[in-house]
């Protein structure tokens, strides 16, 4: 049996009708298999190295020109703690990857067009700032209420990185 990890993220994690070709590729490079089950065209993976659910960690999961998008802590700890059900059974997370910084607001054709992606919002200043950074609160409380679970830092932007080694 391959582990299962959870990736927690705005942009792998976001239901596009469509299908998320952020994601497809993710996994491809990773080997990773998704089985988060919204993609209305699933493929399977020549021997992935483990099984990948996605959760975008922000309401609504799936979000359109005229949403609006903001985190949510307590339904992604929810997320967590439920683990992944196998045959009927929840089995814990592998591995938990997190990203630093989600986008919120308003979704306009302007924010899709600045991103190249559907369903996302250009942001607010609060997203960037350590203080308030999402990616932070949940590696927070992914910590205090799963101290046992491994929670990396998943993050493709430079500007991430050096926030992280700067707290």
């Amino acid at each position: 049996m391959i582990p299962t990890i959870l990736i927690i993220d705005d942009v792998f994690g976001r239901s596009v009708p469509s299908g998320n070709p952020q994601r497809r590729s993710l996994c491809d490079n990773l080997r990773l298999q998704d089985v988060t089950g919204d993609d209305p065209r699933p493929y399977m993976l020549r021997s992935p190295v483990a099984n990948a659910v996605f959760v975008r960690g922000q309401q609504p999961a799936t979000a359109r020109p005229g949403d609006r998008v903001e985190n949510d802590l307590e339904g992604t700890l929810s997320r967590i703690k439920a683990g992944f059900v196998q045959h009927g059974r929840a089995m814990p997370w592998a591995l938990v990857l997190v990203d630093l910084c989600f986008w919120t607001g308003t979704v306009t054709a302007d924010s899709e067009d600045h991103h190249g992606m559907e369903g996302l919002p250009r942001g607010v200043p609060a997203d960037r700032e350590p203080s308030t950074c999402f990616g932070f609160q949940l590696l927070q409380a992914i910590h205090g209420a799963c101290p046992e679970l491994r929670a990396l830092v998943l993050s493709s932007m430079e500007e991430d990185l050096m926030m992280l080694r700067a707290c």
